[in-house]
């Protein structure tokens, strides 16, 4: 958005003068990135860790993680978990299903930066006390430079 300085103000007045520098001025610090389809084994990751998880195999599904690895939930819930905090994972549950939509893995270009993939799917859990929870979500899984997940954010609908 254009400011403008006030109508009462002479144009080549001062305070004109200044209104136009801040823009100018701000306008040198935005940086646009530019985004591309990465190419690290992302999507095998996933796909790798879907399938784990859909078998409840806790020492499957943790190879897709870093050592620690920070998880921000759908209820806007963050915490940081080590792969050991995954062993319990699955006990209170009867079954698990995530069935995935779309996986597009993408990084900052030329650049060598961390790398994260947009994750859309349906996942579906029964308790073991029969109750049922399922959720569209959209995720996004960063990975740092080992091509481990080291962050995750949780979208619901």
């Amino acid at each position: 958005m254009i400011r403008r300085p006030p109508r009462s103000t002479p144009l080549y007045s001062s305070a004109a003068s200044d209104v136009y520098k801040r823009q100018v001025t701000s306008a040198l610090f935005i940086t646009v990135f530019s985004f591309v389809f990465s190419n690290r084994n992302e999507t095998k990751i996933i796909e790798e860790m879907v399938e784990s998880y859909n078998k409840m195999d806790i020492e499957g599904m943790k190879m897709a993680f870093a050592d620690e690895f920070v998880f921000n939930d759908y209820r806007g819930q963050k915490a940081t978990y080590k792969k050991s905090d995954l062993a319990n994972f699955f006990k209170p549950f009867r079954s698990v299903n995530w069935k995935l939509n779309a996986i597009i893995p993408i990084k900052i270009a030329n650049t060598d930066a961390a790398s994260g993939v947009i994750v859309r799917g349906t996942e579906s859990r029964v308790f073991k006390n029969g109750r049922k929870w399922k959720k569209d979500l959209m995720e996004i899984y960063y990975f740092d430079l080992e091509g481990k997940i080291s962050s995750m954010e949780q979208f619901a609908k």
